[in-house]
């Protein structure tokens, strides 16, 4: 064997191997390229929020009862004489659970806001009666000076205050059904006074009193 055969096969050895080392390197960037864009869909989809409310508020915390929930489907928009007039972003709530309770100081009861998919639990501070059987349930404010309610159980309404850290809601009702509203699409009731203020309790007339009639002299 002479020389330029011996050259001519180390140059055809290394090209070949050059070519298959080439050709190797292509195939492990395609299939890390390929694996990154995998992974990269993955962590896409997975960062995609899901703005869904659910149907029903979740199950109560041990040793908390849910104030309401949804009303069927099927039933009537029923008619309450407290709420006249249309609202926006108000929601329709069934609160027979809160009407059937006898509360007491120490019980604790969930709110569920579903605009704003929140739940407000609260533990009753204060529960007063009134005249003509009116009942008042109470809770403080926590360190933010929120997450406090007042409800109000008259013999044919219901009010109840809700204090979220996303703003006040307002429900106004009778015995079977109430309206959850923003108190914001109602008015800036509150407007300019600070948040110890802002707690205030309303005044809420479930009846209306009838003065008598002064004698006549």
């Amino acid at each position: 064997m002479n020389k330029m055969t011996i050259v001519a096969m180390i140059v055809f050895l290394s090209t070949a191997y050059y070519v298959a080392d080439r050709l190797l390197g292509a195939k492990q960037s395609s299939a890390v390229f390929q694996a990154g864009i995998r992974v990269d869909a993955k962590q896409k989809l997975a960062s995609e929020p899901v703005s869904m409310l659910p149907k029903q508020p979740n199950p109560a915390a041990k040793g908390a009862v849910q104030a309401w929930s949804f009303p069927s489907e099927n039933n009537k928009t029923p008619i309450i004489s407290s709420y006249t007039r249309d609202i926006p972003n108000a929601v329709l709530l069934e609160i027979t659970q809160l009407r059937s309770n006898s509360w007491k100081v120490g019980d604790h009861i969930e709110f569920y806001v579903p605009q704003i998919d929140y739940t407000l639990t609260s533990t009753i501070e204060e529960r007063e009666e009134h005249a003509g059987g009116i009942v008042t349930l109470k809770s403080y404010p926590d360190e933010t000076i929120l997450n406090n309610v007042l409800v109000t159980l008259g013999q044919k309404n219901t009010f109840v205050n809700l204090f979220t850290p996303s703003g006040e809601y307002e429900l106004v009702g009778n015995l079977e059904y109430g309206w959850l509203i923003p108190s914001a699409a109602i008015g800036s009731r509150n407007s300019g006074l600070d948040a110890e203020d802002s707690n205030a309790e309303p005044i809420y007339v479930d009846e209306p009193v009838l003065k008598e009639p002064q004698p006549m002299i």
